[in-house]
C-alpha cells in the first residue's frame, strides 16, 4: 500500500500529460495537449497547422508536444485547422483561419473562437504559432526564414535566430540568405493570432516561419523546432 502511495506521489510531483480535443464531434475537431511540470513556472501556448499547405508547421509542433518543461506548463495544439490540413489547403470554406482573429473584438468563425478560447483559458506568458512560406524573408520579400515577434520580446526573436543559424543552418548546403532574420514587430493591427495576442493580451509571441522553398521537410522541420524550442528556453519553459 505504501509503495502504491509513493507512486501516485511520485507521479503528481513529476507532473502530468493530459490531451483533450478542441470542439469534438465536429469536422474541426483536433486534439490539444496539456504537459504540466507540477512546480510553478511559466504557461506557453504553440499552435501549429493554422494553415494546412503548412506541414512544417504542424510537424514541428507535433515534436513540441514531447518536451517536457521544467516549471510551469506548455500546452500545444499541433493541428488547429484540421479541415485545411486534410486536403492540404491554406484555405477552406470558413476563408483563411489566421486572418479571423480581429484585435479588439470577437473572432470571425466557429473554429477561430474556440482557439482563442483554449489560448485564453490557459492564461498563458508567451504564445508561438509555427508556420511555413513558399519564399525567403531576405531574398525574394516572402517570410521563410524569420521570426516575427510582438512588440513585447524582439530582442528574443532576434537571440533565436542567431542561435539557430549558428547551430543548424549547415552553410555548405545552404546560402546564407538561408539564415533566420528578425521580423517586423507585431502590434495588434492586423487579425492575425500573433497580433491578436498582442493586441488583446499585450504578451510575447512569436510567428515562426521556415521556407519551404529549396529546402528538405526534415530540415525545415528541425530548424523549426529549434527555433521554437530556444524561445522556449529564453521564456523560462525548461532548461537544457
Amino acid at each position: 500500500m505504501l509503495g502504491w502511495v509513493r507512486t501516485r506521489l511520485d507521479r503528481v510531483n513529476a507532473g502530468s500529460v493530459r490531451t483533450h480535443s478542441l470542439l469534438p464531434g465536429t469536422n474541426y475537431e483536433t486534439p490539444v495537449h496539456v504537459i504540466d511540470s507540477g512546480k510553478p513556472g511559466p504557461t506557453a501556448f504553440v499552435v501549429g497547422g493554422i494553415h494546412g499547405e503548412e506541414p512544417q508547421g504542424y510537424r514541428a509542433a507535433d515534436q513540441l508536444r514531447h518536451l517536457r518543461p521544467t516549471g510551469g506548463k506548455l500546452v500545444v495544439v499541433p493541428y488547429a485547422n484540421a479541415p485545411a490540413i486534410s486536403i492540404g489547403a491554406r484555405y477552406t470554406e470558413d476563408g483563411d483561419l489566421n486572418r479571423q482573429f480581429p484585435t479588439g473584438a470577437e473572432p470571425t468563425s466557429r473554429l477561430a473562437r474556440a482557439l482563442w478560447d483554449e489560448l485564453v483559458s490557459h492564461d498563458p506568458d508567451v504564445v508561438v504559432d509555427l508556420h511555413s512560406s513558399s519564399g525567403i524573408y531576405k531574398h525574394d520579400g516572402k517570410v521563410g526564414q524569420a521570426v516575427f515577434p510582438t512588440r513585447a520580446t524582439p530582442m528574443n526573436a532576434a537571440s533565436a535566430c542567431d542561435y539557430v543559424n549558428e547551430q543548424y543552418i549547415d552553410p555548405s548546403e545552404y546560402p546564407s540568405y538561408y539564415d533566420f532574420d528578425c521580423g517586423n514587430s507585431l502590434d495588434g493591427s492586423r487579425p492575425l493570432f500573433i497580433h491578436k495576442v498582442y493586441g488583446d493580451l499585450h504578451l510575447p509571441g512569436y510567428i515562426v516561419e521556415t521556407t519551404r522553398k529549396g529546402t528538405t521537410l526534415e530540415d525545415a522541420v528541425t530548424w523549426e523546432v529549434a527555433v521554437a524550442r530556444d524561445l522556449l528556453w529564453q521564456h523560462g519553459v525548461y532548461h537544457g
